[in-house]
């Protein structure tokens, strides 16, 4: 009779454990982020992409942002933008790197638990460029980036299945995907990499001839085939159009799009109800674009959007 009770204590017991444990895993917390979690080691691409030296002489960008000739924006040379080594975190702060720079704002945004770094990568497409951007969300393909970010992935396929090529998808899903509900930092054997690219950045040397196209979009669409081990998500990344805008204010901008659904807010915004509006003149992650344009000159992140990703506490 006893030894029955303890069975049936011991089975209750496994029975409520696992409960919990169902119940942990599927409370959404904002703490563990939409797309990464913001503590811990992050690797992020940053993919480069140009239509070749005859186009992109013709493509009017001032060469102080992105020269014709130039593999990559010019800030991403010498570190200026983004940490390519964690080793950099333990450097001394240099002005002439580290005042614009989006891996040391995230340091120290995150007094310290968030180490972001950058690998970036150079694709040239044989592909005419867009003549206009067309974001159509209700039809799959029709939109601009989802076309031209799928003739990238293809060629980063083709080089990933290249023994000869040195690109591997591998080095850029090192976490798990955590929507909410688990906390990503640190993988560990509850939550393996699960083969979903971790954040990718699709960078275009474009500008339009006229008018005043949008400049990026928090998306770079769902590729299940960029090889048959790694998938690209939606929202683990974002899509900049225009090559002619600042790297440092939009970076952060969309990543707070993809990492917590901030919108075009400052304040604490409608991400939790509808509260603390501040369109023009505020400051905040999101509102970092807008430095360059005179209509705040902040470049922090607001104490709520701090609490809310888990980088401080209340007191």
């Amino acid at each position: 009779m006893k030894a029955s009770k303890i069975l049936i204590t011991i089975i209750s017991i496994f029975i409520l454990s696992n409960v919990l444990y169902a119940t942990l895993q599927s409370t959404s917390i904002s703490t563990n982020g939409k797309c990464f979690t913001p503590s811990g080691d992050l690797k992020v691409l940053f993919i480069a992409v140009r239509f070749g030296e005859n186009v992109d002489t013709t493509i009017k960008i001032d060469p102080s942002l992105w020269d014709a000739y130039k593999s990559y924006p010019e800030n991403i040379y010498g570190n200026k933008i983004f940490y390519s080594d964690y080793n950099m975190f333990n450097l001394s702060v240099d002005s002439a790197r580290d005042i614009n720079n989006i891996s040391q704002w995230y340091y120290v945004m995150s007094d310290g638990n968030f180490r972001l770094i950058v690998d970036t990568i150079s694709v040239i497409i044989d592909t005419m460029p867009p003549t206009e951007i067309v974001i159509n969300s209700n039809v799959f393909g029709n939109s601009t980036h989802q076309i031209y970010n799928k003739i990238v992935f293809d060629t980063l396929a083709n080089w990933h299945a290249d023994p000869k090529h040195p690109f591997d998808w591998g080095n850029y899903d090192n976490r798990c995907y955590p929507n909410y509900v688990q906390d990503c930092s640190n993988n560990d054997y509850n939550f393996p990499i699960d083969s979903i690219i971790d954040y990718v950045v699709v960078c275009y040397r474009w500008s339009p001839i006229t008018g005043n196209p949008p400049t990026a979009v928090a998306d770079v669409s769902n590729w299940s085939d960029i090889t048959s081990n790694y998938k690209v998500q939606t929202n683990c990344g974002f899509t900049q159009f225009r090559g002619d805008r600042s790297i440092f204010g939009l970076f952060i901008h969309e990543v707070s799009h993809t990492l917590y659904g901030c919108p075009h807010y400052a304040c604490a915004n409608d991400v939790v109800g509808n509260y603390f509006y501040g369109q023009v003149g505020g400051w905040g992650a999101v509102k970092l674009s807008e430095v360059s344009q005179g209509n705040t000159p902040f470049m922090t992140a607001n104490a709520w959007e701090r609490w809310f990703l888990g980088w401080i506490e209340m007191k």
